[in-house]
């Protein structure tokens, strides 16, 4: 039955992510930027689409139990295409660049749906000693599907700046040809077996405690924070590390745009190609790794190759050294490859089977939380200053810098994953206190 789920899955991963590469955010910032004069702050708020998405994730939370799992990804694969057709249809320029920012909002908030409702399928069709390594494969040709089709858009741009449609007019072609493949992605997701999916939906409608109610309900997310002490100190390191990572986001598509004048395809192989290619070599490394161990000690080894790469990605803006980008970005990407099966795998390791969309949730949704307000940290370090509305914040600008800037963050969440691991292992060494026999 694993087996059979999972030839349905590649089927899937092969044709419903050529939608996803239209929405990524290296490649739709930089068409905003380079074919329509994007402004910084338009470019900031595309980069935090996919974090308001996640922030509401607590609510599929509850939108989905008792629900099939199965149907609501294949119905969130289909919007997902109608919104990036919806896209290619708008007029350029003046306010549809925020309808723009609506159909993103609408079609990340899908993804975040995707995310919530997959984690139960994949925990109840593979074990665990194969979960990393199958997901990991999943993972690698959905990674490869994104990364051809950003290079072939890519392509088609820089061909279309030089053609008498012009890139406006070329992207709008493009954006619904991937559309349309993504649809047969989900015709065949729909074909896969929730294993146990109509005992957990039967059991999720009649929950066994009053403590199983309140964590299923839309303030589960404090619920399972305040009494898992090792997933809230994990959450907490978790927050740490990932916030330099959505904040260099926006200002490096900026800074190559303003300091290197790329083309499409060299643009969108440093925000997009390298960070979704390179994970296809890692993860296979990756998941044997986290097979063996806690999510915690694998957090370990793994965060410093985000303190790396942020620290290159700063010394290649300074010098303005296409090559050290390229570098930055590639060991971005090694990194990537654990972090994506850390991402999807690593609340197991804390949630009971029934509460482990729970914990998806609230892992998702911090992840939110933190890259609402974390572009827009990286955009004022590097441009200094930022304007929300009538508001304008500034503050001395970085430049180049603002990337070792968050390089040190990125240190210190490894620091904080480093604590924790040690103290995790001296609880497990300590025996229990003795207990007192009567009489």
């Amino acid at each position: 039955m694993s087996r059979r789920a999972y030839v349905w899955e590649l089927r899937s991963a092969m044709t419903s992510p050529m939608a996803l590469a239209c929405i990524e955010i290296g490649v739709i910032g930089v068409i905003a930027r380079k074919a329509f004069d994007a402004n910084d702050l338009l470019i900031t708020t595309i980069a935090v689409t996919p974090a308001i998405a996640n922030a509401c994730t607590a609510l599929w939370t509850h939108a989905l139990t008792g629900r099939n799992r199965v149907h609501a990804v294949t119905i969130f694969q289909i919007v997902i295409a109608a919104a990036i057709v919806t896209i290619a249809l708008l007029p350029q320029g003046g306010p549809w660049a925020w309808a723009l920012i609506a159909l993103l909002l609408i079609a990340r908030f899908a993804m975040t749906g995707i995310y919530a409702a997959r984690t139960d399928i994949w925990r109840s069709n593979f074990p665990r000693a194969e979960r990393a390594r199958v997901t990991s494969r999943i993972t690698v040709v959905i990674s490869t599907v994104i990364s051809l089709s950003a290079i072939a858009i890519g392509i088609t741009l820089d061909r279309a700046e030089h053609s008498t449609l012009g890139v406006g007019v070329v992207f709008r072609y493009i954006f619904i040809a991937c559309a349309a493949v993504s649809l047969v992605g989900a015709w065949a997701f729909s074909h896969i077996r929730w294993r146990h999916g109509p005992n957990t939906m039967r059991q999720e409608r009649e929950p066994a405690s009053e403590h199983d109610r309140r964590v299923a309900s839309p303030l589960g997310m404090y619920h399972v924070l305040s009494q898992d002490r090792d997933f809230r100190r994990y959450m907490t390191a978790q927050f740490v590390i990932g916030v330099p990572n959505l904040a260099a986001i926006a200002p490096f598509i900026i800074a190559i745009d303003e300091h290197m004048k790329l083309g499409y395809t060299s643009s969108f192989v440093l925000t997009s190609v390298l960070t979704l290619a390179l994970p296809i070599i890692s993860m296979p490394l990756w998941a044997r790794l986290l097979d063996r161990m806690h999510v915690i000690r694998f957090r370990v080894f793994h965060s410093w190759f985000f303190v790396a790469a942020n620290a290159l990605m700063g010394i290649g803006i300074i010098t303005e050294n296409y090559p050290t980008l390229v570098a930055a970005r590639s060991v971005l990407g090694i990194a990537f490859g654990g972090g994506v099966l850390a991402w999807n795998l690593g609340h197991h390791d804390f949630a009971p089977k029934r509460l482990a969309r729970v914990y998806m949730g609230v892992h998702i949704t911090l992840t939110g939380v933190r890259g609402v307000f974390a572009p827009f940290l990286g955009t004022l370090l590097y441009s200094g200053a930022i304007g929300l509305g009538a508001i304008t914040i500034t503050v001395p600008a970085l430049g180049g810098w603002a990337f070792i800037v968050l390089a040190a963050i990125s240190a210190w969440g490894a620091v904080l994953f480093f604590q924790l691991n040690r103290a995790v292992t001296r609880e497990q060494q300590t025996p229990p206190p003795p207990t007192r026999r009567p009489g």
